[in-house]
């Protein structure tokens, strides 16, 4: 590598660092999530499920206010997110978004990989409690694969409680 090369090298090395560490300081004054790095595996889920459970807690605006339900309409959602080993979001238009835990607390899931799409095996026009929620392999030719797991009921989110949920869980 000739000289010229090698210090064009070294100066773009310097100031992607530079950038770096600026970025990095402007962060620190945004909250986030602090994980420890000895946190267990239960010791995650235990502080998931509370924090979770605090953002359904927080009283929403008259206009995102909503009861649990116990079925949705097909058409009212667009995209199912999985959120952890328990749980998923349906999301839908106008900023609605509905969060279900599995029925009975069930850890169904497991570990998926992103190329897995969700499916529902629904017994009418709308995704019920206790209904089944499916994966599909798309490098597989969609194959159908992993455990189904049974929908608990629907509770109404905000878009912003969703964001700090998979937040929280470290969904990106």
């Amino acid at each position: 590598m000739s000289a010229n090369r090698h210090y064009r090298w070294t100066s773009w090395g310097l100031i992607t660092a530079c950038l770096a560490f600026a970025v990095a300081a402007e962060d620190e004054s945004k909250p986030t999530a602090i994980i420890s790095a000895q946190e267990t595996v239960s010791e995650r889920r235990e502080r998931v499920d509370i924090e979770v459970q605090e953002i359904l807690n927080t009283t929403l605006d008259d206009e995102d206010y909503g009861e649990t339900k116990r079925c949705i309409w097909s058409n009212r959602y667009d995209k199912i997110e999985m959120i952890d080993d328990r749980r998923v979001i349906f999301y839908g238009g106008r900023k609605r978004a509905w969060l279900n835990h599995w029925k009975h607390g069930d850890h169904c899931a497991g570990k998926l990989y992103s190329h897995y799409r969700i499916g529902v095996e629904q017994r009418s026009r709308q995704v019920c409690e206790h209904d089944r929620i499916f994966f599909i392999d798309m490098n597989m030719g969609m194959r159908r694969v992993g455990p189904k797991c049974v929908l608990g009921k629907f509770e109404p989110i905000t878009r912003e409680q969703a964001d700090y949920i998979k937040d929280i869980a470290g969904v990106k």
